[in-house]
């Protein structure tokens, strides 16, 4: 009984080794590519895939005013979308009196722009 379970026990350690390369067992996140400043925050969502960073990314690097969205309708017709942003119902192209402007509504959450930084508030 003891033999057998040593060979049983070495045969654990190569099971792990046998998956490492096999793509569909990865992490999607190890093909992402290195320049990708939003890698190093480790986070799973990392904005749109055009690339527009989250807001709490962007508000990092840049004063952005403290923004909350409370409510998130999207739809497929761009007119029928609206986000309601710090108790501001909004559609696309509106700003708040704050100045951040919509740009527009994605079934993620709004991007949204300051003064020239564009970022995605999410829904949570």
């Amino acid at each position: 009984a003891a033999m057998s379970g040593g060979s049983a026990a070495q045969a654990v350690p190569a099971a792990p080794a046998a998956d490492a390369g096999v793509p569909g067992g990865a992490n999607p996140d190890d093909y992402a590519p290195a320049s990708d400043a939003m890698d190093s925050f480790g986070h799973v969502r990392r904005g749109t895939a055009s690339g527009v960073p989250l807001y709490q990314q962007a508000a990092a690097t840049t004063q952005l005013p403290q923004l909350r969205l409370d409510l998130h309708a999207y739809a497929p017709r761009p007119e029928d979308r609206w986000v309601i942003i710090n108790m501001h119902k909004l559609h696309e192209g509106d700003s708040t009196p704050d100045g951040v402007r919509v740009e527009s509504i994605t079934p993620e959450g709004a991007v949204l722009s300051y003064q020239g930084t564009q970022f995605l508030l999410p829904r949570d």
